[in-house]
């Protein structure tokens, strides 16, 4: 309960930072493998997730295909066919707030908005990250999600717990007024031990706690 209050109230900040700054952290992975003489296969995929004025965009890219470049020594020993992994927070982040990556373009397709959330997919085929690669594959998912959802999608289970022991609370205060178990509502009106039903306080002791006196706060007649 206590990580979901802090995710609760990080998002809450985010929410508020995101219309004075722009943050994005990006996920990458890729693997180069020389395929011939002047010719390397690259395979890559790029993970964002940006905060921008009250929205959380999460963008994939991945993109493969053969790049016709000269391979030199250099080339050759960074294209060992293996996978690397890399992490940038807010590296080569412009300063200008570009609109389009807080809003799904009208050329991609599958373009779903709702409510604020929006989503689209975009495939392309041909040179384009890679340069001169005609069989070049690249494909663009992007999400956007308003953050007082996140901070809804996490709050809901603190909100969920306060709620329920408030709840518990009361019903146990009520069953006491009542003469009953505070436990299990067993009738103790004709019992002055334990609770026979769920082993639960004797009724003295609970009927003091749902009704405190000035003795039991400590105070005077």
């Amino acid at each position: 309960m206590a990580v979901l209050l802090l995710l609760c109230a990080g998002a809450g900040w985010m929410e508020i930072n995101s219309y004075s700054e722009t943050d994005q952290l990006r996920l990458a992975r890729w693997s180069n493998t020389v395929v011939g003489a002047d010719a390397i296969e690259v395979r890559a995929w790029y993970g964002y997730i940006r905060s921008s004025r009250g929205k959380v965009a999460l963008k994939t890219l991945s993109f493969s295909g053969q790049a016709k470049v000269k391979v030199t020594e250099e080339i050759r020993n960074d294209s060992d066919g293996k996978t690397h992994y890399d992490w940038e927070w807010n590296e080569d982040l412009s300063t200008k707030r570009e609109p389009e990556w807080m809003m799904v373009p009208k050329n991609y397709s599958n373009r779903i908005q709702f409510a604020g959330f929006n989503y689209g997919r975009f495939e392309r085929r041909g040179g384009y990250y890679m340069g001169n690669s005609p069989n070049e594959v690249s494909v663009i998912n992007l999400v956007l999600v308003p953050w007082p959802a996140v901070v809804g999608a996490f709050g809901i289970g603190p909100l969920w717990w306060m709620c329920e022991r408030a709840l518990r609370k009361w019903r146990r205060k009520r069953r006491v007024a009542m003469g009953r178990c505070g436990e299990c509502g067993y009738d103790l009106r004709g019992s002055k031990g334990e609770c026979p039903e769920c082993g639960g306080k004797p009724r003295e002791r609970m009927v003091r706690e749902a009704h405190p006196t000035p003795e039991g706060l400590g105070g005077v007649k």
